[in-house]
């Protein structure tokens, strides 16, 4: 699970290998969420200040400092729910969280999320692949986790943060003035 993963059926069986069966659950908008506890390096609070990056996407909230080493920070909400009412513009709450993740997923990358439940441990049984309609629209959504009476939205960050890295390259290049584009290219 290192790697990212290359294909719609790698995502969907990677909910039902062993190592994926521990997760870290999370809210967003409401929504349950989870993902493989090894692909989260740690749950960071309380919340420093998020310092704003100019013309960075919506789905982008900024960076924050933690001990000397700056983190991009992904607005969960806008990414995981981008169509659901209330807090979506990084809104902090008491129980906000960051999920800091490993870097074998994305090197000093984090979402911030609006509270951080349990790690929990899913059977096999407990777990269901995305369909193919699921995967075509959320890529990083790669599966249902049944807990007790809740159900769980399994995220494979690395294809959430491969969706991010796409959105930042669509971005307009923004030039300074009184700079030529072909001066930034330059060496």
């Amino acid at each position: 699970m290192n790697q990212t993963l290359s294909t719609k059926a790698d995502a969907a069986q990677a909910v039902t290998k062993s190592h994926a069966r521990t997760f870290v659950t999370f809210k967003v908008a409401g929504v349950d969420f989870a993902m493989p506890t090894l692909m989260v390096r740690e749950v960071y609070a309380p919340l420093p200040e998020v310092f704003a990056v100019p013309h960075a996407p919506r789905q982008v909230l900024g960076v924050v400092n933690l001990r000397s080493q700056l983190f991009l920070i992904l607005n969960s909400a806008e990414l995981l729910v981008p169509h659901a009412s209330g807090a979506r513009n990084g809104d902090v709450a008491s129980s906000s969280r960051l999920l800091l993740l490993k870097p074998t997923v994305a090197d000093s990358c984090g979402l911030l999320v609006d509270s951080v439940g349990d790690i929990v441990t899913l059977s096999e049984a407990d777990l269901r692949p995305a369909g193919d309609d699921a995967l075509a629209l959320t890529p990083w959504l790669v599966g249902v986790g049944q807990l007790r009476e809740c159900l769980l939205a399994l995220i494979d960050p690395a294809r959430l943060i491969e969706h991010v890295t796409r959105i930042i390259q669509q971005q307009p290049q923004v030039h300074q003035p009184g700079q030529s584009p072909k001066s930034q290219d330059s060496p």
